[in-house]
């Protein structure tokens, strides 16, 4: 049975005992009859919330240790990268002061080349205005909002919302 199903048929339980007359039911015999139909539905309740929960607890186990590796993925790929950069670099270099301009076999092809012309700003106060663009970022700043209105101040167009989250453990 589904968690929502139990739920469900313990919201129904509650439902007919509301409904039912038990006026001819002792105190003692109405609890007991309470009792005895909710504890075994709220028992299958706690049992498949348990269950749930060490699931989300191995899930989230699961979730760090690939979160660690892709750190370390993501490390050894940068430092791919800088030896990448660093030898073609080198050889660029190299290949400049050895005036050879194209290198190649059957397998691989090596050509310094010319980049396109990239636009270096020298002084960016002499630029005229039309090569210019303004732009206005503005910044809510929720950690403050949230300070004003724990403080008892009134903050339009704010408000702070408490809700409840699951804790595992």
């Amino acid at each position: 049975m589904k968690l929502y199903e139990i739920s469900s048929q313990y919201r129904q339980a509650l439902n007919v005992f509301e409904e039912i007359d038990l006026s001819d039911l002792n105190e003692e015999q109405q609890h007991q009859l309470i009792t005895d139909t909710l504890e075994p539905i709220e028992d299958d309740f706690k049992t498949k919330a348990l269950s749930i929960g060490s699931y989300i607890a191995n899930l989230d186990l699961e979730a760090e240790a690939l979160k660690t590796m892709e750190k370390r993925i993501e490390q050894r790929r940068k430092a791919n990268e800088r030896k990448v950069n660093w030898l073609k670099d080198y050889l660029h270099n190299e290949m400049k002061a050895m005036n050879l301009l194209a290198i190649k076999d059957n397998q691989i092809s090596l050509n310094v080349r010319k980049n396109p012309g990239r636009v270096v700003i020298e002084n960016e106060t002499l630029l005229p205005d039309n090569y210019k663009e303004t732009q206005t970022t503005t910044l809510i700043r929720k950690s403050l909002i949230a300070d004003a209105i724990k403080a008892g101040n009134n903050v339009p167009g704010a408000a702070l919302h408490n809700g409840t989250r699951l804790d595992i453990r």
